[in-house]
């Protein structure tokens, strides 16, 4: 039987996205730069905007975890830019699965108006924001040989469907 992937995941985040680093970065740098003509206070501020890049590339290098159910394994990968590493891997024939650690994640999330139009409305008072919220389960799903643990998705979404997926994918293997 040829390996085939069924299902990929990534751990949950609950931080955003490297945007207000970046902004930052560029708020800092340009301050630094108009009042450099200034004040001393202007290097302040440009050594500030170099620490914020600093720290957005050192981000960026970070591994990222990827977690792989195929039609045969459970694997967790490792990938960077050299490329992409197997750090746990379990055949499914001789698994049995749990799920641990499972919890609920609540997000909520500002959004404005809607554009320019939306911000002109809100702002002669016409209209308000929304909030927005989202729930997700977040588990660890821990596959083990003979008792002792092989593999674990750690922060996997939808760790009962992930769990249910790996059940099916074992009972096909062993033929009941």
């Amino acid at each position: 039987m040829v390996e085939a992937e069924v299902g990929a995941w990534t751990p949950f985040k609950t931080h955003g996205s490297s945007g207000g680093l970046i902004a930052g970065a560029v708020i800092f740098l340009l301050i630094g730069i108009f009042s450099l003509y200034v004040t001393v206070i202007g290097v302040v501020f440009i050594l500030i905007g170099v620490l914020f890049i600093v720290l957005i590339v050192l981000r960026m290098r970070k591994p990222k975890v990827r977690y792989v159910l195929t039609n045969r394994r459970a694997v967790v990968y490792s990938t960077t830019r050299a490329g992409q590493t197997e750090l746990q891997g379990c055949e499914l024939r001789s698994a049995a699965v749990t799920v641990l650690n499972r919890r609920v994640i609540s997000q909520t999330q500002g959004r404005g108006g809607g554009g320019l139009v939306g911000m002109a409305v809100v702002g002669i008072g016409g209209g308000s924001g929304r909030a927005v919220s989202q729930s997700d389960q977040v588990g660890d799903v821990l596959f083990m040989v003979g008792g002792v643990p092989q593999v674990r998705f750690v922060g996997c979404p939808d760790p009962d469907g992930v769990s249910a997926t790996a059940v099916q994918l074992i009972s096909h293997l062993k033929g009941v």
